[in-house]
């Protein structure tokens, strides 16, 4: 009977397969294969638990079997289970000597435990055992891609690229790497396919790189629901299925996995600090390990309670959100590294909202409303992002006690030079397009007696960058690259230093421009079409400083060699982004949090009385339409 099940599965008929097995089991309540194959017909159903339990059932009845501890390391794996799918793997390992595909599995599990050096092992292993096997090359890319190694990341999807061009998301993290190195020989052609590809509808690339090649809030949407799909479906049965829990003060839980020295704290703490606690209950979810730091401590203050579930499942984790009764569930990280969406998609808050971790849409049902501004998302634009839009004056968070730096610097302390003109941008690699570059290399060359000030992980990306200057006729000397990972506070203070921050194009900057201005140094930006691209013109507007906001690339270089040469407007703008700075809505923490408080009230309201989420404003006159 188990037979003619494996021969229907083998054929795809599952329907089949599984009356057969249940068959057998009839038959024999012990019959462990027909337990094992009903497993995994479960898991591809996408019924994790179910599959959970039926291997874990098999390996009680017959566990001689490395088969089914190598798909019971996947499941667990899957569950967010990492400890156990590592043992599981390991026995199959134990059992069958080059079992690529458990090696694979295992090392799955040490990087789902942050444990990457070890995972790099697993995959080296497996392919030196098969060369060819893509899944372990394309584990190895994202291993090293978590290890900072983006130019052997490069390679690793180059290899997987070679073997199949299109297995999932591989053209996709090979383009991410290329942009984290500064490598744009292949750019044009690559991101190309890679828009047309998400077109499609296919499996491509991650939503977060996509944004910093796409402006389109269409496609971006369109790229989010695809990874969300593939990763992160909703649960079929929901933990919060409508049901309604009064409560004298409405609990708000924020999750994240960078309660930690990250920039996601530094810029919310404040936010935390000032909520109103005879109105609100601020519970913290920390979903990654972090050691004592004076944010972390900070931060533990600022919650009421605060939990830590890094070693936790996705199950587990949304099990306690919903045990806490959670009214409103934030989610701070969203689709950025160590996300854990699998949390949300159990729903276990009646109201889930995605904020300043992932800039635009979630792309996911199971959120229910997307934070804006006026300008970060026109009316017009409503249609291209999944949530109900929530309409704040400003939509960036702020911490107006972040702490910059005193200790005495001079330009020559960190490599610029003393009566040059400092042009800079400190943001992320991955988001300079070439175009942007060319812009950045005609502004030296213009003008006279001035640098860019960069940042760079590593010597291979320094390299690439100076390469790229020298093709266009700059001296690569001109570009001077700020040490990574410097604490905060000092990192902060190396603004002071600089004359004006050019932002990226088509993702402007976000973190970035913020520190950049609150350490009183003017940007200049292009807004773009949609979220991520509007980014540091709604924090320039919240300012009071929209003449640093252009609408085309050309006047955004116009607009930058102007203020590179008239020292007078741009030490007048100077003086204005010093009076406006504690003035203004971006950096009024205590303003921010009551304009938050509003909107949440607004959901607990509409939950509470069963009403649907829907587009409101937390003040008059903005949206006009689609609003309840």
């Amino acid at each position: 009977m188990v037979q003619n099940g494996m021969a229907a599965h083998q054929a795809g008929n599952l329907v089949e397969a599984e009356r057969l097995y249940l068959r057998a089991l009839t038959a024999d309540p012990r019959q462990a294969d027909a337990l094992h194959f009903l497993g995994v017909i479960e898991a591809q159903r996408g019924n994790n638990e179910r599959a959970h339990e039926l291997l874990a059932k098999s390996l009680t009845f017959d566990s001689s079997r490395p088969e089914t501890f190598a798909n019971h390391a996947r499941i667990l794996n899957a569950l967010g289970r990492h400890e156990e799918a590592l043992a599981a793997s390991g026995k199959a390992i134990g059992m069958r000597t080059g079992f690529v595909e458990a090696i694979v599995l295992r090392g799955n599990a040490l990087r789902s435990l942050h444990r990457p050096q070890e995972a790099l092992a697993q995959y080296d292993a497996a392919l030196k055992i098969r060369p060819d096997y893509i899944v372990a090359c394309t584990n190895r890319g994202h291993c090293l891609i978590d290890l900072g190694r983006f130019e052997e990341a490069f390679v690793a999807f180059d290899r997987a690229s070679a073997i199949n061009p299109n297995f999932e998301f591989v053209e996709g993290a090979r383009l991410a790497c290329m942009l984290h190195v500064g490598n744009w020989a292949k750019y044009d052609s690559s991101s190309r396919n890679v828009i047309k590809r998400v077109e499609a509808g296919e499996a491509t690339i991650d939503p977060l790189t996509f944004m910093a090649i796409c402006d389109s809030p269409s496609r971006q949407l369109t790229c989010t629901r695809s990874w969300m799909q593939h990763y992160y479906r909703a649960a079929k049965v929901p933990l919060c299925a409508g049901e309604r829990r009064p409560h004298e003060k409405i609990r708000v839980a924020y999750m994240s996995a960078d309660f930690r020295e990250h920039v996601v704290s530094f810029l919310t703490v404040g936010m935390f600090e000032q909520h109103d606690r005879s109105q609100f209950e601020i519970i913290g979810i920390s979903l990654a390990a972090a050691g004592p730091s004076a944010i972390r401590s900070r931060l533990a203050a600022a919650f009421d309670r605060l939990f830590d579930v890094a070693n936790r499942s996705d199950k587990e984790i949304a099990e306690l959100i919903h045990g806490l009764e959670a009214d409103i569930l934030i989610d701070l990280t969203g689709n950025t590294r160590h996300s854990r969406q699998g949390i949300l998609a159990r729903r276990p808050a009646p109201v889930q909202i995605s904020y300043i971790g992932f800039p635009g849409s979630a792309g996911a049902p199971y959120y229910d409303y997307l934070f804006c501004d006026r300008v970060l998302i026109p009316e017009s634009d409503m249609s291209d992002y999944a949530e109900q839009l929530v309409y704040l004056p400003s939509q960036v968070v702020n911490d107006d006690k972040r702490e910059i730096s005193e200790k005495a610097r001079s330009r020559r302390d960190v490599g610029l030079p003393d009566d040059a003109f400092v042009f800079c941008c400190l943001t992320g690699t991955y988001k300079i397009r070439p175009a942007t570059f060319d812009i950045w290399m005609r502004l030296l060359g213009r003008r006279q007696h001035s640098v860019i000030w960069l940042t760079a992980r590593d010597a291979s990306t320094e390299a690439n960058l100076r390469s790229a200057a020298r093709a266009r006729g700059i001296d690569p000397s001109r570009l001077i690259f700020v040490p990574y990972g410097q604490p905060y506070a000092e990192y902060l203070a190396n603004y002071r230093l600089a004359d004006l921050f050019l932002d990226t194009l088509p993702m402007t900057g976000g973190a970035t421009v913020s520190d950049a201005l609150w350490a009183g140094l003017p940007v200049v930006t292009c807004i773009g079409n949609s979220f991520p691209g509007r980014i540091a013109a709604s924090q320039l507007h919240a300012l009071g400083l929209p003449e640093l906001i252009t609408a085309t690339p050309e006047e955004y270089e116009r607009l930058a060699l102007q203020l590179a040469e008239t020292p007078t407007q741009l030490a007048a703008i100077r003086d204005q982004l010093a009076r406006n700075r504690l003035s203004s809505a971006l950096f009024d923490t205590a303003r921010f949090t009551k304009h938050i408080e509003a909107a949440y009230r607004t959901m607990y309201e509409r939950s509470q009385a069963g009403q649907p989420p829907a587009h409101f404003s937390v003040y008059p006159g903005l949206p006009s339409k689609g609003c309840a």
